[in-house]
Parts: structure tokens; sequence; C-alpha cells
């Protein structure tokens, strides 16, 4: 299949579905409208970017109210009535956890991560937030889904393992640990440390996804609860398909 760049999402499309990962990006089919609740978590995470630009590199901003710029993220991105109190729970839990209690390390919202494998693959994505402290750096990443990540998720990342690299080669000065840490605004923040050798172990094995992909022939589906946001609705012959016909079909290979 076609690999214009990895990502995060891109990894996390291919893992979750190939059939999904080959119409969005080989055949560049049509996504649809997004779930509403996408449209809700988009509106928090401008909701802070907004307000994180106005303080980069301060200190405490405890008196600092977000919710001043909730109306414009709120039109920008179609945010529906019944979804607007889950906005205003979500961002009173980052405060409550002190997301602008020390903006004094803060380099940036929204960053950039671009860089290039060994191997030619471009890696890009962007760090919500982030926070340089020489030897070492936090990355904060805003989360609105339901639930939270397993240990075992956590340790898999592949976005957690992409800000690590992306960091380093962003600001070689952080040789130390990069925190990545998950703000799961429906319930805690979750957060993993990785080094530097973290950071040349997984560039492998970038490369290796990377090459897993170039190298899928006939993609197949893999039916979940998110085939009704899949460019392939209603045309996936795989759609629908319960546990065990699944299991037999993959026994059968």
């Amino acid at each position: 299949m076609k690999l214009e760049h990895l990502s995060g999402s891109r990894i996390s499309t291919y893992e979750q579905c190939k059939l999904k990962y080959y119409a969005t990006y080989e055949e560049e089919l049509p996504k649809g409208e997004p779930h509403p609740l996408t449209n809700m978590g988009s509106a928090v995470h401008k909701m802070f970017e907004y307000a994180s630009l106005t303080h980069i590199g301060k200190g405490a901003c405890e008196s600092f109210d977000p919710l001043w710029y909730k109306s414009a993220a709120v039109k920008e991105f179609d945010v529906l009535p019944e979804h607007l109190p889950l906005v205003d729970h979500l961002t009173q839990n980052a405060l409550n956890w002190g997301y602008f209690r020390d903006m004094t390390g803060c380099v940036g919202v929204e960053v950039p991560v671009d860089f290039d494998l060994a191997d030619g693959t471009k890696v890009v994505g962007f760090i919500d937030r982030l926070d340089v402290k020489t030897p070492t750096a936090t990355v904060i990443d805003l989360k609105t889904q339901k639930r939270p990540f397993s240990p075992e998720d956590l340790a898999r990342n592949w976005q957690a393992r992409i800000y690590n690299i992306g960091t380093r080669k962003l600001y070689p000065a952080v040789t130390g640990k990069v925190k990545v840490a998950f703000w799961v605004l429906r319930h805690q923040v979750q957060p993993i440390w990785l080094t530097a050798e973290d950071a040349v172990i997984d560039e492998e094995a970038l490369m290796k996804v990377a090459a897993d992909i170039k190298g899928c022939g006939v993609p197949e589906g893999t039916p979940s609860a998110l085939c009704p946001w899949c460019p392939k609705h209603g045309q996936c012959k795989y759609e629908g398909e319960g546990r065990k016909a699944r299991f037999k079909r993959m026994q059968s290979k």
C-alpha cells in the first residue's frame, strides 16, 4: 500500500483495520461527517490552544479562565448543544489538575513534529503542548475519550513514542527522560516516561511498521464499533461480522 508518511493516527488506523487504512489513504475516499463527540473534542483542544498562546513562558496562571474562548471554539466545530455541559466539565477538570499552574517551560502549543527515518520514511505529528526544562521535557496531550488507557495501551502507544523521538530532534539538549502525559480529561492524567534509548529503538520499530504497510497486499477488514465512521461503511463485506465468524476466517488462513 501507499505510504506518504507515518503518524500516530495513521498507525492506529492501520492496526485497527487495514481496509479502513486502504480506503482512507490509498483510495482517498471521502471520510464523511465526523462523530459529534469528535467535534466536541476538537473544540476542547482549540480552547486550550487559544488560551495557552497568551501565556507561553509565564508563571502560574491560576486565575486564567479558558472558558472565555469557549464560544469561538464551539462555533468553529459546530458542537451540539447537548455536548456543551461536557465541554465545561472537561475544561474544569483540566483547570483543577493544574494545566495553567506553571507555563514557564512551555515552548509551544500544536508544536509540529516532522522527521525522516533512516529508510527515508517521513514521520509527522503535532504536540498539544511542549514544556522543555533541559535536560528533560514534558509533552501534554489532551484526550477526551470515554475510557482511560490500559497499562498495555500506554506501553505500546505510538503517539507517545513519536513525541519522544520528535522532541529530542527538535531540542537536542533534551538528553534525559521525556514525560508524555496524556490528560484523559474524563478520568485522570496518565503519564509515561521515555528515554533516549527508547527513541533509538522506536525509530527502528517505526521502519518495520512502514515496511509492513508498504508490503500489505490485499487488506482485510476488522469490524468494530467504529465501522459507521469508515469510508467503506455500507460497502464492506466484513462489516457486521461477528467474533466467531472472524475467528473462523482467521483460523482458515
